[in-house]
C-alpha cells in the first residue's frame, strides 16, 4: 500500500442528521436506522451522514484508516473494492487545534 493516490478537493463537507435526510434515502441506504427515523429517537439528531459522489455515507460505518493513510492525515476509511476506499478526516484549525465534528473532508484513495 505504498503507492497510494488520494483525490480530494480538501473542502469540509457538512454532516447531516438522520432527521434531515429524505425518507427514501433513510429507507434505501440506512434501513438499519429506519426505526430511529420513525420514532424520532435521539439518534436522529446526531450529525453523521454525508453525500459523496452520488452515494450516502454514515461516518459510524467507517473503520480506522490503516497506518499508511493515517500518516497522511486520514482518520477513517470505508473500502469500496480491494484497491480503493472512501476516506474521511475531521477538519481542524491549526491555530487553536479545534476540531470541527460537524463536517468532514472526504477523499478517494486507490492503490
Amino acid at each position: 500500500m505504498t503507492d497510494i493516490t488520494i483525490k480530494t478537493n480538501g473542502h469540509p463537507r457538512e454532516l447531516m442528521m438522520l432527521a434531515e435526510l429524505p425518507e427514501s434515502v433513510v429507507r434505501h441506504d440506512f434501513s438499519y436506522m429506519a426505526e430511529d427515523w420513525d420514532n424520532k429517537s435521539d439518534e436522529c439528531y446526531t450529525k453523521r451522514f454525508f453525500e459523496y459522489r452520488g452515494a450516502w455515507y454514515d461516518t459510524h460505518e467507517f473503520q480506522m484508516a490503516p497506518d499508511a493513510l493515517r500518516e497522511r492525515g486520514w482518520y477513517g476509511a470505508q473500502p469500496e473494492s480491494y484497491f480503493s476506499a472512501v476516506l474521511i478526516k475531521y477538519p481542524f484549525e491549526w491555530d487553536s487545534i479545534t476540531v470541527d465534528y460537524d463536517s468532514v473532508v472526504v477523499g478517494y484513495a486507490h492503490w
